[in-house]
């Protein structure tokens, strides 16, 4: 074992030192608030770990384990500076208190079925500037815009939870701690874009609109829903009904911008630009800037940025022929993301999944094709590729799907095999015809009749095999602990399998 130890490559070092800082994070998350923000004990615990580590560096295997315990206190205290404390300078001091407030829009508005919500920032009350973000939860008129100052008059309200959900730490992940329900708003002064992070949002929010807009003229409900939700990320604005199918067939993350669906979109803008007789080496430029351009089309919200730089990543490694070495770019990508917002890691779900599911598909993907292979041969190459793409992505992610929606959907490989296949193609679909749309108006109805059919069927996949009756189970699955010991046990299986690779190597 120690000789094992001594071997290890700087590569595998740094690996080790990344998951050390993110495990630091997630045990942060775990802990009682009141432990994690004793910053000064954590950062004196990181300090004192290092200087152990400089005493000792000549004893390698002592080193790295003081080394890796300097990342893992330097996760746990870089947790303990987000915390938020209370303060008359802070916005949740003033919870459960009536207060006149002026701000600024500072996100696209989330519009729903019978009300509309504003990110609320650049707080200030009576002359004093106040730390964190409101969340309003206003009528469908007036409707504000990004970059809008308005005035409010309200009762401020802290997030309640609910048994299955932090509704608290879902918004503090974007700095909001208060909430602002129908207040009476004015409008103050009209957007004035003035940095260029501004304009390039303002833009951008302006022209998904109009995308939105043209959706809305070419297709029917509830397929313009989706569609919206599919290629705009206004999943919100589906029917509650249409939801809890999608969600009983495991397809939720094609209506979400997600890094799941991201990362399968790339794989297929891969395969596409194969089948139409590229060169694998210009797969990187072309995928990369396809998926560029779709994440500024829908309006380049967090959760789509940060996938598509983690697709980018697995492009890279393809690009290469390194995608072996994946796991160190995304375990860096990861440290990097969580150092600059460490509560991802605890209240972040697609930030999760994002990761999980791109872990499966570089661990299993390639081991799944081979043992269909074996099975199907060449003959259904594609349907072969698709279904080991299906279940590579959700080994690592059913567990974390489970755990925080209580559901396992039972037919959901059989849903996502009859449905992925169709989302390179729904999106080509219709931003081909969107530019098409608004040069013709009058032909709008005709030019999406081809992305209403592809809908029309996911609509029918989903309406289908949600009906079945043993479509999905319920699950009081809150248990952490048998979360840890499944990962446990396929981190056993991969070490065990590099172990058997490797030896089969060396022979």
């Amino acid at each position: 074992m120690i000789s094992k130890i001594l071997t290890l490559s700087p590569a595998k070092q740094f690996l080790i030192f990344c998951l050390a800082f993110i495990a630091g994070i997630g045990l942060a998350g775990a802990l009682p608030d009141q432990l994690v923000g004793m910053s000064l004990w954590w950062f004196s615990a990181a300090v004192l770990c290092l200087a152990a580590a400089i005493i000792f560096w000549s004893d390698f295997r002592l080193r790295l384990i003081l080394l890796g315990a300097v990342f893992l206190f330097a996760g746990l205290w870089r947790h303990s500076l987000v915390l938020q404390v209370s303060g008359p300078e802070l916005i949740s001091f003033y919870n459960n208190r009536r207060l006149e407030l002026e701000g600024t829009i500072v996100s696209e508005p989330d519009e729903r079925v019978d009300q509309v919500r504003y990110e609320v920032g650049g707080l200030a009350a009576g002359g004093r500037k106040l730390a964190g973000k409101l969340l309003l939860v206003g009528n469908l008129a007036p409707v504000f815009a990004f970059g809008d100052k308005v005035s409010i008059s309200c009762r401020l309200k802290a997030p309640k939870d609910r048994d299955d959900f932090s509704y608290s730490r879902y918004l503090a992940r974007y700095d909001i701690y208060s909430i602002c329900y129908y207040p009476e708003t004015r409008l103050s002064e009209p957007a004035v874009w003035r940095t260029a992070a501004e304009k390039f949002y303002g833009r951008v929010y302006q022209f998904k609109s109009y995308l939105r807009l043209l959706i809305n003229r070419g297709l029917p409900e509830p397929a313009a829903a989706l569609a919206n939700g599919m290629i705009l990320g206004d999943q919100k604005s589906l029917p509650a009904e249409l939801r809890a199918e999608f969600s009983r067939t495991g397809l939720s993350h094609i209506i979400a911008i997600s890094g799941m669906n991201i990362t399968i979109i790339a794989v297929f803008f891969s395969w596409l630009i194969l089948a139409l007789g590229a060169s694998r080496r210009s797969i990187f430029y072309l995928a990369g800037l396809l998926i560029a351009l779709y994440i500024i089309l829908i309006g380049a919200p967090a959760s789509a940025v940060r996938a598509g730089l983690i697709s980018g990543l697995m492009l890279l490694a393809a690009h290469l022929g390194r995608l072996g070495k994946i796991t160190n770019a995304l375990c860096f990508a990861a440290a990097v993301m969580l150092l600059f917002s460490p509560k991802l890691l605890r209240d972040d779900l697609g930030f999760v999944l994002s990761f999980l599911a791109i872990f499966s598909l570089v661990f299993f993907y390639e081991s799944l094709d081979q043992r269909l292979a074996a099975i199907t041969g060449e003959r259904l190459k594609f349907l072969r590729q698709a279904v080991s793409l299906t279940l590579a992505a959700q080994i690592l992610t059913w567990p974390v799907m489970a755990y925080n929606f209580s559901q396992l959907s039972l037919v959901a490989p059989l849903a996502n095999l009859a449905a992925l296949w169709t989302l390179p193609i729904l999106t080509a679909a219709i931003f081909l015809v969107l530019p098409l749309a608004g040069l013709a108006p009058i032909a709008t109805g005709h030019l999406f009749i081809p992305a209403r059919l592809i809908l029309e069927y996911l609509l029918a996949v989903a309406h289908y095999l949600g009906g079945w009756q043993f479509a999905a189970v319920n699950l009081d699955f809150k248990y952490p602990l048998l979360i840890l010991v499944y990962y446990g046990l396929i981190a056993w299986y991969l070490v065990r399998r590099a172990a058997i690779a490797k030896m089969a190597g060396d022979r």
